[in-house]
């Protein structure tokens, strides 16, 4: 079996967008990663840039990708302008893989959770979240948000009849959820993934 589904899965990529970049239909796509349709040479050179593997990690045939690795920025908070964070943000960096990142790596970062809010969640207080910028997300996906006048953080975030939710996850009643308007709420990214950090 071949590993479309599995590279695919972990970019934190639908079908739709890896079938768009392939230029093929996406019910396609889902016969490739069930193995009902061959996987062609030409499909198969653009799974290899966009995922930065070699072909034969792709076809199963082989357990080391061979894949590059890439830095990618740990900062401490998030602003709501451009560039997202400052450079004198930025702490550290942690090498990845470069098949994460088939679109490029430079839309990624890694946020230090502050505060207890999501720890029911997973995501104690000083973990990194692995964050995709982007700016809008699916209801009830978890992101890293920026408030107004008041700054960044990470919440799960809903939507109602045109307002902003950001929920968070914690048995702490400090800590509650609030309806925000659109224009008080930046959605800076969402969040692909957590290490926490000992």
């Amino acid at each position: 079996m071949n590993r479309i589904r599995e590279l695919r899965e972990r970019a934190g990529m639908k079908v739709e967008e890896l079938a768009n970049l392939l230029g093929i239909s996406s019910s396609y796509l889902y016969d490739l990663e069930l193995g009902r349709r061959r996987l062609y040479d030409t499909l198969l050179d653009k799974l290899c840039q966009i995922f930065g593997v070699d072909a034969n990690y792709i076809l199963g045939l082989s357990v080391n990708p061979l894949t590059a690795s890439v830095l990618v920025p740990v900062v401490e908070e998030v602003s709501a302008g451009e560039p997202i964070f400052a450079e004198e943000t930025i702490v550290d960096y942690e090498e990845l893989p470069k098949r994460y990142f088939p679109q490029g790596p430079e839309n990624f970062f890694w946020l230090i959770v502050k505060g207890d809010s999501m720890v029911n969640a997973q995501i104690p207080n000083g973990s990194w979240v692995l964050v995709r910028r982007q700016p809008t997300v699916d209801n009830g996906d978890i992101a890293a948000v920026w408030i107004e006048d008041e700054g960044g953080t990470v919440k799960r975030v809903r939507f109602f009849d045109g307002q902003i939710l950001l929920q968070p996850e914690s048995s702490n009643p400090k800590h509650a959820p609030r309806l925000l308007k659109p224009e008080q709420v930046r959605i800076i990214g969402k969040v692909m993934e957590v290490k926490i950090k000992t």
